[in-house]
């Protein structure tokens, strides 16, 4: 694990602001286009307003100088808090999604197109509209099996895949296209929710998924005692899971146990953000390159990271999909 410091990646027009208290930066999209390495993350800094920011990355996996934007400042339309940027390249268009945390409901997950050379929207972003869906939602994972067609994994158990419907209208229609059931047990009764947009291998698409698992039971008792109403403490962890690059794209393997998790927080960190998430390893963008896979992760709602995978390694871990 790598974990990137956030003081390089702050845009000049935060750094009076990043100056009178902590700086979290986490939960990073990672992509490569034009041949360059893309990364876009959360900053939360003193004022506690959630923005995001967006940089090119350099060898070392530090931001190129002159790289670094405010990208939420050119976000007006979406509100004042942004989390969780992924990516999504479309042809030769560089797509990013993004939603609006918890509050107000229902909530909004938004998408724009970017442009690759200043980083900035080429247009406003759009709200992504489908019915019946629930109040809050926010681990779509966007991906394109032609270049021209868009879908989005909506959820991993069921598989239901949705197709967009990009336009010239105020927001963007989806429709569910297929969707496969199975019912392989996960993780210490935990759900897969979604990760890293899906990544193609031969005629598998791949994706790193988390999971909320409990905490040792003494730390959920203490947790229970010391904050009455709250949410049962847990953990946050990583699952691996493929599905087939053709119609319906039905899942065929998974890691019914966690993969990786996160370390112990350690003494003299902010204090958490969410109080009922004790450790946070929470993926958010992938690459793939020479049988090796490179996640970028968000680490106890505070840090960037990336972390390594032997792809052979991770075959001999799943399980396949009945």
């Amino acid at each position: 694990m790598i974990v990137l410091p956030p003081d390089r990646f702050v845009p000049e027009a935060w750094r009076a602001i990043a100056a009178t208290g902590p700086v979290r930066m986490f939960n990073p999209g990672l992509t490569t286009f034009g041949g360059r390495r893309i990364m876009a993350y959360r900053l939360v800094l003193a004022d506690g307003r959630r923005r995001l920011a967006i940089c090119a990355l350099d060898a070392a996996a530090g931001p190129v100088p002159g790289s670094v934007q405010p990208l939420s400042d050119h976000l007006a339309e979406a509100g004042p808090w942004l989390a969780d940027p992924r990516f999504c390249i479309l042809g030769d268009r560089l797509l990013l999604h993004f939603n609006t945390g918890d509050r107000p409901r229902p909530n909004t997950i938004f998408l724009v197109e970017l442009d690759p050379q200043s980083l900035l929207p080429r247009a406003a972003a759009q709200p992504l509209a489908l019915e019946g869906r629930r109040p809050v939602e926010k681990n779509w994972m966007l991906f394109s099996p032609d270049g021209h067609t868009l879908l989005a994994v909506y959820s991993i158990r069921p598989h239901v895949v949705l197709r967009l419907h990009l336009g010239a209208g105020a927001s963007v229609p989806c429709e569910m296209v297929s969707r496969h059931d199975w019912t392989a047990p996960v993780s210490r009764s935990s759900e897969p929710r979604g990760g890293t947009p899906p990544v193609r291998v031969g005629d598998i698409y791949y994706s790193f998924f988390h999971l909320l698992v409990p905490a040792p039971r003494w730390k959920r008792e203490l947790h229970r005692l010391r904050h009455r109403g709250g949410r049962p403490l847990h953990r946050y962890e990583m699952g691996f899971y493929g599905f087939r690059a053709s119609p319906p794209f039905a899942p065929v393997c998974h890691t019914p146990v966690s993969i990786a998790g996160a370390p112990a927080r350690r003494a003299g960190d902010a204090p958490r953000l969410n109080r009922d998430a004790e450790r946070v390893l929470y993926p958010m963008g992938a690459e793939f390159s020479e049988n090796r896979w490179t996640v970028a992760a968000g680490l106890h709602d505070d840090r960037c990271c990336l972390l390594h995978f032997d792809h052979a390694d991770l075959l001999r871990r799943v399980e396949p999909v009945a």
